[in-house]
């Protein structure tokens, strides 16, 4: 017997039917349309009226196993469907705890898949670059498994006032600004042209199956000098603008002067901390969003919505916080990182508005 399915949620109804018309694993052959196709098979699918059961022959399925189902569709595993069947079939007709057994062979498969899916998620998340291509940001990448749905939203969190395209071989997801739209895939010739940074981007994308392995050991030889030119390059002019008052209110003033690195020259304005001088508790960022360049105020984008849950959860008033970033200009989603000198100027301006905060409480403590 053959059932086809091309997605989790037709895996899942074919399963139902299979389970209840006491279809053992064996017994079936998933078909995800591909071979079906190649082959001429054809379409074969479970009786529409299955083998009645009774409850107790069939379980009912945990939450737990529909939700690692789910997940685990999004394998390259050709047999994907088959492994998820098995672990299934077990739950529901000989032991509802299988998935608590380390030992169960299907068990460890389930497990390796979605610790493949999730892998492949986080590479994604890191190693996917975009790059201008008129008036989009265009990506192509080549996932080992097809978890484009479940990183696209991921991409339109980090990049929401931005739209952007992110083809892969099999798939593509376009950005609008409002939604997301899917589409077919394409082949590298729609991966915009490389830049000068790519050189740098192989480094960070080091994998045994990738050709650009083959490049590491000259860029690390290389990388001493490199960063040392650029450290040269550009010589900070951060200490200079520092104010001789170092309470807050001066620092801000100086602040919205300030041009000691590239990095706030496409932001909307400057982004200072806030809160009370005095607060027993600083929370420091990395660098304001999209959102807070245009608010002027940090923590008010998808981060800060997320930091008044935690601290609602905690009974923490923000009011009652200082809030402020390590930098304070954005440097757009559409910029990378200012350097050493963006890193070496806000070092030197955060070091003096903690400064300021822990002169003001120690003198609020007399």
């Amino acid at each position: 017997m053959t059932a086809r399915a091309s997605d989790f949620a037709s895996w899942r109804a074919q399963a139902r039917r299979l389970v209840e018309a006491a279809v053992r694993p064996e017994d079936v052959q998933w078909d995800d349309g591909v071979q079906a196709s190649l082959f001429g098979m054809g379409h074969v699918v479970v009786p529409e009226k299955p083998t009645p059961a009774t409850s107790s022959q069939v379980a009912k399925v945990p939450a737990a196993f529909l939700e690692k189902a789910a997940v685990a569709s999004f394998h390259g595993d050709p047999q994907k469907y088959a492994v998820l069947y098995r672990p299934l079939w077990k739950l529901t007709r000989v032991d509802g705890k299988v998935l608590e057994d380390p030992l169960d062979p299907d068990t460890e498969r389930l497990r390796r898949m979605l610790r493949d899916v999730a892998e492949e998620e986080h590479d994604m998340h890191a190693f996917v670059r975009f790059r201008q291509r008129g008036d989009r940001w265009v990506a192509w990448y080549r996932p080992r498994h097809p978890v484009l749905p479940r990183v696209a939203p991921f991409f339109a969190r980090r990049y929401p006032s931005m739209p952007w395209t992110l083809f892969t071989p099999e798939a593509s997801a376009h950005w609008d600004g409002v939604e997301i739209h899917y589409g077919p895939g394409a082949g590298t010739d729609v991966a915009p042209p490389p830049d000068a940074l790519d050189d740098l981007f192989v480094t960070s994308r080091i994998r045994a199956q990738l050709p650009e392995g083959a490049v590491m050991s000259r860029l690390a030889r290389e990388s001493v000098t490199r960063v040392s030119k650029l450290s040269r390059r550009h010589v900070s002019a951060s200490p200079a603008l520092l104010p001789e008052r170092r309470d807050l209110d001066s620092l801000r003033t100086a602040a919205c002067d300030c041009r000691a690195c590239p990095i706030g020259e496409r932001a909307t304005q400057m982004v200072f901390g806030e809160g009370p001088p005095n607060a027993q508790l600083v929370i420091v960022g990395e660098q304001p969003g999209d959102e807070e360049d245009r608010a002027g105020r940090p923590f008010v984008g998808p981060a800060g919505r997320l930091l008044d849950e935690l601290l609602a959860s905690a009974n923490l008033p923000r009011d009652q916080i200082y809030v402020t970033n390590a930098g304070s200009t954005s440097s757009g989603s559409r910029a990378g990182s200012g350097g050493s000198t963006h890193d070496r100027s806000r070092a030197r301006w955060t070091r003096a508005r903690v400064g300021s905060w822990r002169r003001s409480r120690r003198s609020n403590h007399g």
